[in-house]
């Protein structure tokens, strides 16, 4: 960096700071590696001068993703790193029973209020009605979501009346 003067009281020094603009249109990685789209803007507080978000461009076709700073682990010029898988990138999974039966895709994902937090998940298949699982029937989150072995769906298909 250029010689400069520095006005400060208890701020680091320009070196030990992070240029923002350097920041914008750099990969952000869930915290399971999965490179959920591109830094499009850094939001800050507008008296406080500190990070609240960034908002995360996910593509031409996608909705984009604003995510608080409590979520964020790590910023670098490179990448933002989050603290967590973020819940709606679910949409569209498949749902996978103990057996191997797959019981639909993901609809919809029902949080609890903005946060990262799944109350359910509603999920359809062609021929089924919508199911609807309580995020304690859920057993792992991965490529796919398998569900507990205690959890049976109901069969409720299209032609049937409920």
């Amino acid at each position: 960096m250029k010689d400069h003067h520095r006005i400060t009281k208890k701020e680091n020094s320009l070196d030990n700071t992070l240029n923002l603009g350097n920041s914008l249109n750099v990969k952000v990685i869930s915290e399971n590696g999965f490179i959920v789209g591109k830094a499009s803007q850094i939001r800050i507080h507008p008296t406080k001068m500190c990070i609240e978000g960034i908002l995360v461009s996910r593509g031409i076709f996608k909705k984009p993703l604003y995510i608080g700073v409590s979520y964020i682990k790590r910023l670098s010029h490179e990448s933002f790193i989050l603290k967590i898988n973020p819940s709606t990138l679910l949409k569209g999974k498949n749902v996978v029973d103990t057996n191997g039966k797959i019981l639909g895709k993901v609809k919809k994902i029902v949080r609890k209020e903005h946060a990262n937090d799944i109350k359910e998940l509603v999920v359809k298949s062609l021929l089924r009605k919508e199911i609807i699982i309580a995020i304690s029937n859920i057993k792992s989150i991965g490529e796919n979501i398998l569900l507990n072995s205690n959890y049976h769906a109901k069969q409720k298909h299209i032609w049937k009346k409920s």
